[in-house]
């Protein structure tokens, strides 16, 4: 699958083709979803029982689903074979920290007391 942005007559001539591997990207989206909904599902418990257990679980699972959904999205797109990625592993490690503290930030606050799309936003 080819996505282009510019116009073909104005191509420039260092342009850099890639595509993306459709089963790399619907398993992305899987992660995303498949995350998301165990960490809500693991909310519910944190504001019935205000317990810091439930938050950070559900802060966890929240934060490597959207970490784990772009490090899959950045596998899924496939440059020429002339030129190859590598990942840092100790900064590819520490780059799943915002994800969980923004996790955590949004479900600390109380559905009630807070706009959940603000939230969102933020998230």
């Amino acid at each position: 699958m080819h996505f282009k942005f510019i116009d073909s007559a104005n191509i420039p001539h260092n342009e850099i083709i890639g595509s993306y591997d459709f089963i790399l990207v619907i398993l992305s989206i899987t992660v995303a979803c498949i995350a998301s909904y165990t960490a809500f599902v693991l909310t519910r418990r944190i504001h019935k029982n205000n317990k810091l257990p439930w938050l950070l679980a559900g802060s966890f699972i929240q934060g490597t689903g959207i970490w784990s959904m772009h490090f899959i999205g950045m596998l899924a797109f496939k440059l020429p074979d002339n030129i190859s990625v590598s990942y840092d592993p100790l900064i590819t490690t520490i780059s799943i920290l915002p994800a969980i503290l923004a996790s955590f930030v949004v479900f600390r606050t109380n559905p009630k007391h807070s706009n959940m799309l603000i939230n969102s936003i933020l998230m």
